[in-house]
């Protein structure tokens, strides 16, 4: 009898790893959505992970494919450890008890301790999460990066790679292009209105 290959919990199998991979939503790290770290067991960040969706949280376990001989596999960024989003005023205690779970992250009050938002952001563009999703047109971005970092334009196309943004320069509008990776469409939140 072929021996069957083992299987980790909560791991896709290397079938599924393209489909796994279009679970995560392209744009989870913004300032306005905090983000917090949980250690898991040894090895358990595969099925923490598994359970915290199965309990309605948005996760982020970052990941990259690897080559294997007999094929690829998914490989988690850091083992025993990934990120969760949630208000404060949810039950996020239950994490504490989450199979696979071993502790969240907390400040001296004992309340959760917010990753810092831009380093998780740079996580996110760094690893292996598929193309970026291209953005409806109107819709305002934030630059990412670059001397014009933190202004707000208005997009007028979008396509897998590159963005057209409208800009005013001197009392005139133009379109000027972006890479794709360099802006991010803003989360609804007070943030949302356009910067002169």
């Amino acid at each position: 009898m072929a021996r069957q290959p083992m299987h980790t919990p909560g791991r896709p199998p290397a079938s599924e790893c393209g489909s796994f991979l279009e679970t995560f939503p392209r744009y989870p790290v913004t300032e306005a959505q905090p983000w917090y770290c949980v250690h898991t067991h040894h090895g358990k960040e595969w099925l923490a992970n598994a359970h915290l969706r199965v309990q309605g949280f948005e996760t982020f376990l970052p990941t990259e494919i690897i080559q294997l001989k007999s094929g690829p596999k998914l490989k988690a960024y850091f083992r025993n450890y990934l990120f969760v989003t949630f208000k404060l005023g949810d039950r996020w205690q239950v994490i504490l008890s989450t199979h696979g779970v071993q502790r969240l992250f907390l400040s001296n009050s004992q309340a959760p301790l917010m990753v810092e938002p831009r380093a998780l952001q740079s996580l996110w563009r760094a690893v292996d999460t598929g193309p970026l999703p291209t953005i409806n047109a109107n819709t305002v971005v934030k630059i990412l990066r670059g001397p014009l970092q933190g202004q707000h334009f208005i997009c007028r196309w979008s396509m897998a790679e590159r963005v057209g943004l409208l800009m005013s320069i001197m009392n005139r509008e133009i379109e000027v292009e972006f890479r794709r990776a360099d802006v991010e469409p803003l989360a609804f939140s007070d943030d949302t209105a356009l910067k002169p």
